[in-house]
């Protein structure tokens, strides 16, 4: 009975993983299973591992597993993360799950256009997405910083002794930082709207 359940798996090139041989690509990785030898790639395995691989074969649950194994990797990083810093974690939890639901909204429109997204495709997704979100709020809060330093130092250079009359210059070159900042905030936002509708970015 090994023999013929031998002859009906093969193992992934990329990962190792045991396939079924009706299938093209493997139903961890998603890699290619084309090139698999079949005289190198067969191999023994026990009846319960055959079965697992059998049903999830059947059941297509390759897309499932995938995702379920992407989304534990994030949970442990932001576990990891809380164990030394609960407040950083907190942060990237909160930044992370609009993200995380975005992604798997814009992974079903492309499904259901006909495209094949990968795994690696969808972790690049939420990768780029949390950096280019953190970025804009950097930059948002830069820009309300500047401006409210800017405007309160030539307030008291305005209101204050002759000699502190060198504030307004720092004032106003704060001020125009986070103008600056400002501009660059309503370019991102408008560069990440492009993307969106591309469906290049869930954000």
């Amino acid at each position: 009975m090994s023999d013929d359940l031998s002859s009906q798996f093969i193992r992934c090139p990329q990962c190792g993983a045991e396939c079924d041989r009706s299938r093209s690509k493997c139903w961890v990785c998603e890699s290619e299973l084309r090139g698999a030898a079949a005289g190198d790639a067969a191999a023994t395995i026990p009846d319960g591992v055959a079965a697992i691989a059998n049903d999830a074969a059947g059941t297509n649950l390759s897309f499932s597993t995938a995702t379920l194994l992407l989304i534990m990797t994030i949970g442990a990083l932001v576990l990891g993360v809380a164990a030394e810093a609960p407040g950083l974690a907190v942060f990237i939890a909160i930044v992370l799950a609009p993200i995380c639901f975005r992604t798997i909204g814009l992974v079903r429109r492309r499904e259901r256009a006909g495209e094949r997204v990968s795994t690696l495709e969808k972790a690049s997704l939420i990768g780029a997405s949390f950096v280019t979100a953190v970025t804009f709020l950097i930059v948002v809060c830069c820009a309300l910083f500047c401006s409210f330093c800017g405007v309160c130092l030539i307030v008291v250079s305005a209101g204050g002794p002759p000699r502190d009359r060198g504030f307004s210059i720092v004032g106003v070159a704060v001020a125009a930082l986070g103008v600056a900042c400002f501009v660059l905030t309503v370019k991102m936002y408008r560069w990440m709207k492009q993307k969106r509708k591309a469906g290049e970015l869930p954000l």
